[in-house]
């Protein structure tokens, strides 16, 4: 099973975070097999200030799933104010990992809560979305959908790479999901893959 864990960061713990980074990097490589997403969620104007960490992981159940988000050393260490967290149904069909980059991008996660007045989603709006996401296949890095406890929709999330935040924009505009009013407040945040060859031994951008 696929879940989904956004650990977001208490204000001014950036030193503690990254004191820990090495310990973190340790701990998630044992898990390096079953990831498919990972990395920190980042401050716009200062992607050196990281405001949270999202990974993403196949795992055996339930029980795995929150022993992997809880005790993971920024969790553990109480560097969260808060962890979302659910299972994932993945609807690329692969994983950060298969993605090849455009360096010349930036790369960003989109979090997309569904509208409680629209509960049902068309399955001609789903068709569309499909279509429309497979056109900017080669900006998606990877997408799916959070699941509820009773198997609902909640929330379609994406994280993609685009040359500018305006160009993101108007991805998340143009999407059959935002045209018909299904989604609640979208968010677009910076973002970037995790890991020792992709960050700082800070856990900072290069």
């Amino acid at each position: 099973m696929l879940y989904f864990a956004w650990g977001i960061n208490k204000p001014d713990i950036q030193n503690k975070r990254s004191a820990l980074i090495r310990k973190h990097w340790d701990f998630i490589d044992e898990y390096q097999e079953r990831l498919v997403a990972r990395g920190p969620v980042l401050e716009f104007t200062n992607t050196s200030m990281v405001l949270g960490s999202i990974h993403i992981l196949d795992i055996d159940s339930l029980i795995e799933a929150k022993k992997f988000v809880y005790n993971e050393p920024f969790a553990s260490a109480g560097l969260f104010k808060s962890i979302i967290f659910h299972q994932f149904q993945n609807k690329s069909s692969r994983t950060q990992f298969e993605f090849t980059r455009n360096p010349e991008n930036k790369t960003f996660f989109l979090y997309c809560p569904n509208s409680i007045k629209h509960k049902t989603i068309s399955n001609t709006v789903k068709k569309e979305s499909l279509s429309y996401y497979n056109d900017f296949a080669e900006h998606i890095i990877c997408w799916g959908s959070l699941i509820s406890d009773r198997d609902e929709e909640l929330c379609n999330i994406f994280f993609v790479e685009f040359s500018s935040l305006d160009n993101t924009r108007i991805f998340l505009k143009n999407d059959p999901y935002s045209i018909n009013n299904h989604y609640d407040n979208p968010e677009i945040h910076r973002w970037a893959p995790g890991g020792r060859e992709n960050l700082t031994l800070d856990g900072k951008l290069p």
